[in-house]
């Protein structure tokens, strides 16, 4: 026995074929987007440096600090590259600060021959503050990153959608 009641979408395919323009267009929109959010969390980080000169600055400045990873979206801003490692291996001891040392040392010296090591000395490193200038950086532009990110987000899904909607 056949049924009375009948059921029917209509739209469907264009619904459809809107979702799958949905993806490519979040991706062209949002890469560009993510890379600039990272210059700008850039740009708030490198005046909290704490020294005005050197080569902490220098290497947080450089504009091979910010750039992609693989080929998603996955952006990245510090110490990218083996140069800037190099350039600024002490930035984790800026950023979070140290404990100080108060000890003997050993004296790495040798005299003239090379046979003798010379006395140890006493070593007394006092401890420097931490100045969490990547965490404030970050959270300084965060809500200019969020602000970016969502007009993005929207100018993709009017393009993919289109003037006249789905339906």
């Amino acid at each position: 026995m056949a049924s009375r009641y009948r059921s029917e979408v209509r739209g469907a395919r264009k619904l459809r074929r809107t979702l799958e323009r949905i993806e490519p267009a979040l991706t062209s929109e949002l890469k560009e987007e993510f890379l600039e959010a990272a210059r700008d969390v850039q740009k708030a980080t490198v005046p909290l440096i704490p020294v005005d000169q050197g080569h902490l600055k220098e290497a947080f400045s450089s504009p091979r600090a910010v750039g992609r990873t693989g080929r998603g979206f996955k952006t990245v801003f510090g110490l990218r590259t083996k140069r800037l490692k190099r350039i600024a291996a002490h930035a984790h001891l800026v950023n979070d600060g140290t404990k100080g040392y108060d000890g003997i040392a050993p004296n790495p010296k040798r005299n003239k021959k090379g046979l003798k090591k010379r006395k140890p000395y006493h070593l007394k490193v006092p401890p420097m503050r931490a100045v969490k200038f990547l965490d404030r950086g970050l959270d300084s532009s965060r809500n200019g990153i969020r602000r970016r990110l969502d007009r993005a987000t929207d100018r993709a899904l009017k393009f993919a959608v289109g003037t006249r909607g789905f339906v």
